[in-house]
Formats: structure tokens, C-alpha cells, sequence
């Protein structure tokens, strides 16, 4: 009996051994565990990546979504960039100036209030 084994399978070979079934059955079950946290190993790498000592919260979640959202188009070189993508960056200073503001008379508000 001779077995092409380029083009075999565990389900064309399995058959040809019916007094190996407990030992393809073991196979078929090491081949379906997981080979290890690939996915989660590879958000610590890319949090390691974006990582700025003192950076805050909100910095992170948002290179991480910007990460992601460039990835999920395809990498940097498949990034569609439209019109209100660039309108959004050019206004960004001013959101954030808006944001320190808004900040600001809330703590000046909460400082009032513990009077």
C-alpha cells in the first residue's frame, strides 16, 4: 500500500488503518487544540509598540484604534484617505482645545462645589 503524501489527509489515510482508530482519533484531537494565544500575544506586541511612558488612557485606545483601522483597510499603503478625513485632522487642535476647556470649568465647577 502506498500513500502519495503530498496529497493525503488525515481522512483519506485514518481509513486504510482500522486497527489504529484510538491513535487517529488522539491525532485528530492534538491537531484541533489551540497552538497558543497568537491573537492576544500579538495585542500585547502591538500595545508594546504604541506604548509612550506617562501616556494616558485615552491616548492609547486611540492609537490602538487608529492602529487597527489602518490595518483593517489594508495597511498604510491601501488607506483610502477621504476629504472628511482631512477635514477632521485639520480640526483637531481645535476639538482639542475645546476638550482642555470643557475640562477645565469642571474641575473649577467640582472645586466650587467642595466649598
Amino acid at each position: 500500500m502506498e500513500i502519495d503524501l503530498p496529497t493525503c489527509s488525515l481522512q483519506t489515510v485514518l481509513p486504510l488503518f482500522p486497527h489504529y482508530t484510538e491513535l487517529g482519533n488522539f491525532i485528530k484531537i492534538i491537531l484541533t487544540l489551540s497552538h497558543g494565544n497568537v491573537a492576544l500575544e500579538r495585542g500585547f506586541s502591538i500595545n508594546k509598540e504604541v506604548l509612550i511612558e506617562n501616556m494616558k488612557e485615552e491616548s492609547i485606545t486611540a492609537r490602538k484604534l487608529v492602529y487597527d483601522s489602518v490595518m483593517n483597510a489594508g495597511g498604510v499603503e491601501k488607506l483610502q484617505i477621504s476629504k472628511s478625513l482631512i477635514h477632521y485632522a485639520k480640526n483637531v487642535r481645535e476639538r482639542y482645545k475645546e476638550a482642555q476647556k470643557s475640562l477645565q470649568c469642571e474641575e473649577e465647577f467640582s472645586q466650587n462645589e467642595a466649598r
